[in-house]
Parts: structure tokens; C-alpha cells; sequence
């Protein structure tokens, strides 16, 4: 009922610009998954949609909306974001740049959004005041972060375009090891988080693109647990933050 009430409103808008009277109608297209067809009346090509489908035929213009699924990978380097506890600050300061990457699924239900899961990491090595092998730290932050998509495809290259992605919600994990003298100590965490990156895709192939691309993700912890089993309550203002900023490079295919 809503698709008919569409194509008689456009039809209307359309015969009332001097555009001769369309029919629509649902046709298998092999191209995409939910096709819609426009047709003139007197059987012509409506030649000004041609940009963008190609003629299908029989004056025929498939408009059609893509659906598609977009997968990808990056690489690229990582720096810790937010104020240190005092305590900590000088322990910390070797591993406040390191790796950052991730991959990435999304269902493209439209050409301009879609939704999916992003996974990110970042990963740092450092020394206390760079004193050797006195004290040890790696840190490993993850990142699980449902996702939207928004895309705005450049109108003279294939498959390029900026992008940006979203989540208001998702889950960080915090792992670090602590080597003191010969003895590792194993810290781990974990809290809600969010994210938001912008980016540009460049068209390699109508399937594959490389991505440039920059982020931040945001979570700060309020609770840390030790693996003798100690766990330490962190109040509002010695949360540990354990947000992160990204600057990659990638691929995404579809």
C-alpha cells in the first residue's frame, strides 16, 4: 500500500514537471536484491535516469537499491587518549603509543548506511622510566562495538567515497602484563564503550578499496582485577581511562 501511495505521488510530481507517466513495478534484477523498475507509457527509455542504471531493456530502467555486505581490515598506529592517575603516570608513559587495527563486517542495506560489528585493538610495550627489565608492561586494549554506517559515495569514481562510523555502545576489555623482576602480574578489566571514525574510501576495483581512516575509541574503567585475584574499586576520579586514538590504513571488500 505505502509503495503504491509512493509511485502515484512521484508519477504525479513527475507528469506535473512535463515528464511523460511512469509505472512501477518489482522485477527480478540480477545486479541487486530489491530492484524497482520505471517504464514509460508509450514503451520509450527514460532516458533521464540512465545515469543512473544502465537500460535493461525494452525501455526498462532498473533503479535500484543495493544491498551488500562489506568486509575489511586495518593496520595502523595507536595512542592512548585521557588523563593518567598520578600513581600510575610515569609507569604508563612507555605505552602511550603503540598498534592500533581492526576488521570490520557491515550490511549495507542502502547505499548510504548500513549496520554490522567493528573489532579493534590496540597494543603498547614499554619500561618504567626505561630501566631495562626491571619492569615490563604490555597493554592490550579490545574494542566489540556494533556499528552504523553512513556513506557518501564520490559521483566520479567507482567505489570511493567518505565514510563515517558510530557506536554509542559497545564493550572494551583491558589486559596488561606487568613483568616485575622475573615475575609476571596480570591486570585485567573491562567497560562500556563507544566509538566514532571518519574516513575515505579509494576505489581500487568495483569490489575492493583502500581505506584511510581516523578514530577514537572511548572507555574508562572502574574496576581492575589482578590475577592473584584482587580486585580494586576505582572511584569517579581514579578510573582508569583507557580510551584510544587510531590512525589506519586498509582494505574493504565487498
Amino acid at each position: 500500500m505505502k509503495k503504491n501511495y509512493i509511485s502515484f505521488l512521484l508519477a504525479g510530481l513527475l507528469a506535473g514537471a512535463g515528464f511523460p507517466s511512469l509505472t512501477f513495478a518489482n522485477s527480478p534484477d540480477p545486479r541487486h536484491d530489491v530492484p524497482l523498475t520505471a517504464q514509460r507509457q508509450d514503451g520509450g527509455a527514460l532516458a533521464s535516469v540512465d545515469a543512473l542504471a544502465p537500460d535493461a531493456g525494452d525501455g526498462v530502467v532498473s533503479i535500484a537499491f543495493p544491498r551488500y555486505f562489506r568486509y575489511g581490515f586495518r593496520l595502523g598506529t595507536g595512542f592512548r587518549g585521557g588523563k593518567l592517575r598520578e600513581d600510575v603516570k610515569d609507569a604508563y608513559k612507555g605505552t602511550m603509543a603503540g598498534i592500533g587495527g581492526g576488521l570490520e563486517l557491515f550490511y549495507h542495506f542502502h547505499r548510504n548506511y548500513g549496520v554490522g560489528i567493528d573489532y579493534s585493538f590496540y597494543n603498547a610495550f614499554g619500561n618504567e622510566n626505561g630501566r631495562g627489565d626491571e619492569h615490563v608492561m604490555n597493554t592490550y586494549i579490545h574494542y566489540v562495538l556494533p556499528s552504523l554506517i553512513l556513506t557518501f559515495p564520490a559521483r566520479d569514481r567507482e567505489n570511493s567515497g567518505l565514510f563515517v562510523t558510530c557506536s554509542p555502545i559497545g564493550y572494551a576489555g583491558f589486559f596488561e602484563r606487568h613483568r616485575v623482576d622475573g615475575f609476571d602480574v596480570w591486570i585485567r578489566g573491562g567497560d562500556v564503550a563507544s566509538s566514532f571514525d571518519v574516513g575515505y574510501d579509494f576505489g581500487l576495483n568495483p569490489r575492493t578499496s583502500l581505506t584511510l581512516s581516523a578514530g577514537v575509541r572511548s572507555a574508562s574503567l572502574g574496576k581492575i582485577k589482578y590475577d592473584t585475584g584482587q580486585v580494586v574499586e576505582l572511584d569517579k576520579k581514579e578510573r582508569e581511562n583507557i580510551s584510544s586514538f587510531h590512525l589506519s590504513l586498509g582494505l574493504r571488500f565487498r
